[in-house]
Order: structure tokens, then C-alpha cells, then sequence
């Protein structure tokens, strides 16, 4: 891979995944507007070509660009098989680009409601960061003209990031903290997990070939030879069903410690156990599991707190956001067809 492909991979790796609908070009026209903040037509067309294959948008209505760089791919292909293609790229790339941007205006937005709002200084100090990360001005310049952002488009994309970032720290805020009667009452709900089953400690001899073999190995065991000699020694925890065990595991957990069993024959093979130790079934008290019970019950409201939050803040904004006809996508007020199904804990589309 070449200097600066890596450059500009790294440069989108550290920026990460939003972009805002504020970028370059006129701000004249309407195309979507979000609550007070507008997606202008020319915002769309400069984000179409950044997110485009090689900065390339498809050109409706002849995709003439489009289709010549399709021939160079598929000489022998029928123009309208071309044109087919390049439509489809375009509705694709146009619902990813609008799909960000309106994503990108909730999001700042909402960080700005909400009193998190991203500062100026934090969108420079980020920048700053990322300019650091690379080893040279000119690397960070060109990293940034591949992947086709001005300065203003990596601010607004740092911005849009910055405002995840806050909503998400605002919503752990927010979480109700877990009690000491919640996590007692999740320890006698659970009991059944804190309880530690009956282990066995055991050699086996596996995979004898005849029963005389085994009998023979029994008969040198039993004169003094180590049993270890000729096995490993292994662990295992009673099942919880043990009618539906494995033949060689219930004649484990029907042993008795120090006793040799006799051969038991599996497939052909003769095996022989001798458990060395038992350790008795036991209970973890509350004490002793209660931090790893309220980490989890934290968690859990957080996650509740957050998906909450989540498919409330994706229901107002949409009844905020306004399309034009021709920029109508899942998020418009105006779509009537079935929203796809959104990731509950991302704000970001998956």
C-alpha cells in the first residue's frame, strides 16, 4: 500500500465515523433542512464527491463520468447495463451522504440543547491532535487533498464526533445509581449462578486399545507404578445434568477418590479414571460477588439510559428534519415507507 493511501486511511481512522452537513461550497437553495440548521444543495453535492469512489459522484440524469468509468472496468458490457449501475451507485451514495449529514446536525444539535455543546477551543485542540499524529505537515496535507477535506470539513467532522462523545458522557451522568437493596435483590434473583458446582480432580488413561491392555496398566498401578506416568491431570465440575453426561464423566462423578475404576470401554477404546481430589459444591456470599453485581446493573442502566435517550432523540428529530422532494431519506419527515431497524445503542446508522 503506498505512503499516501496509508496517510489518508490513517487520517479517516483518526477523525472517525461522522460528518457534518456543513461543508464547503454555496449556501444558497434549501435541500433538507434540520431544525434551524440547513443542508444547502451545494453542501450535498461537495459531500456526494468525498464520499464517492475515488471523489467521483455519478452524474444524473446521463451518468456520463459514471459510465466511462465503468467501461474502463467492464469494456464489453452493455451501455445500459452501464447506466443501470451508476443509478444504483447513485441512490446508494446519495442515502449514505444524506443518512450522515442529517446524523451529523442531530447530533451537534442536540449537543447544543442539551448544554454539552462542543466548544471552538475542543474542535482545535483536536484538530491539533490529529496534526500531531502524523510526521510532517506535508504528510497531514497530504492525507487531507486524498481524502478530498478541506480544513472546515475535518473541524465540522471533528465537531460532529465531540458531540457523540458529550451526549454519551451526559447520558452515563444520568444513569440512576444502583443500590444496595437492587444488588441484593439481582444476588437472590441470580443464586443459581453464585453457586460453585462439585469438582473433580482425576488422571484418565485415554484410548487403550483392548481391555487386556487396560487390565495390565491396572495390575501396574495397583503394584506401585504412577499412575501419572501414563495420563494428565485434569479438572472437571459436576454437570448439572448428569443423566445426560458423557459415560467416562459419570463414572468420574461416581467414583471414590484413590480408587482406580475399571476399564470402560467408549468406541473401542478402554479408558481408566482415578480421582485424586473433590472439591465440594459451595455458595459465593453476597460480599463476596456484590462489586461484580453492581458493575453489571450499572452497565445495564447505562445501556437502558442510553437506548432510551437514543430512540427518543432519532423520534424528535425527525419530526424536525424537512426535505426537499429529491433529498427524502429514512430520516426525512416526509418518508412514508418502513424505517429500517436502527442499532439501539448507536447513534450512528450500522
Amino acid at each position: 500500500m503506498g505512503t499516501r493511501r496509508m496517510a489518508a486511511l490513517a487520517l479517516v481512522a483518526t477523525l472517525g465515523v461522522f460528518l457534518s452537513a456543513c461543508g464547503g461550497g454555496s449556501r444558497t437553495g434549501v435541500a433538507v433542512r434540520v431544525g434551524a440548521s440547513v443542508v444547502t444543495p451545494a453542501a450535498f453535492a461537495h459531500w456526494m464527491s468525498i464520499m464517492a469512489p475515488r471523489h467521483v459522484a455519478p452524474d444524473p440524469p446521463r451518468y456520463a463520468a459514471c459510465v466511462a468509468a465503468q467501461r474502463a472496468l467492464r469494456p464489453s458490457a452493455p451501455v445500459a447495463g452501464l447506466k443501470e449501475a451508476c443509478r444504483h451507485q447513485y441512490r446508494v451514495l446519495k442515502r449514505r451522504v444524506l443518512d450522515f449529514l442529517i446524523t451529523s446536525h442531530w447530533l451537534i444539535d442536540e449537543a447544543s440543547e442539551q448544554g454539552v455543546e462542543v466548544s471552538r477551543r475542543e474542535v482545535d485542540e483536536r484538530l491539533a491532535q490529529v496534526r500531531r499524529s502524523f510526521s510532517s505537515a506535508a504528510q497531514f496535507a497530504e492525507a487531507q487533498r486524498v481524502i478530498a477535506r478541506t480544513k472546515r470539513d475535518l473541524e465540522l467532522e471533528i465537531a460532529a464526533q465531540l458531540a457523540s462523545v458529550k451526549l454519551r458522557r451526559m447520558l452515563i451522568d444520568r444513569a440512576p445509581e444502583v443500590t444496595a437493596a437492587q444488588v441484593s435483590a439481582r444476588y437472590e434473583r441470580d443464586i443459581k449462578r453464585f453457586q460453585n458446582r462439585e469438582r473433580r480432580y482425576f488422571y484418565l488413561v485415554e484410548a487403550l486399545k483392548s481391555r487386556a491392555i487396560a487390565d495390565r496398566l491396572i495390575r501396574e498401578f495397583q503394584r506401585g507404578k504412577s499412575i501419572a506416568s501414563e495420563s494428565f491431570h485434569e479438572q472437571l465440575d459436576r454437570p448439572r445434568d448428569l443423566r445426560a453426561a458423557r459415560k467416562i464423566v459419570k463414572v468420574i462423578f461416581a467414583a471414590r477418590p484413590g480408587v482406580l475404576s475399571k476399564p470402560v470401554e467408549i468406541n473401542h477404546l478402554f479408558f481408566i479414571a482415578e480421582v485424586t481430589r473433590i472439591t465440594a459444591p459451595s455458595l459465593r456470599k453476597l460480599g463476596q460477588v456484590q462489586g461484580s453485581i453492581r458493575a453489571k446493573l450499572t452497565a445495564e442502566r447505562r445501556e437502558r439510559t442510553l437506548a432510551e435517550f437514543i430512540a427518543q432523540w432519532r423520534r424528535r428529530w425527525i419530526a424536525r428534519t424537512d426535505c426537499r422532494p429529491g433529498y427524502v431519506v429514512e430520516k426525512c419527515k416526509q418518508f412514508t415507507g418502513p424505517r429500517p431497524r436502527e442499532a439501539p445503542l448507536s447513534f450512528a446508522e450500522q
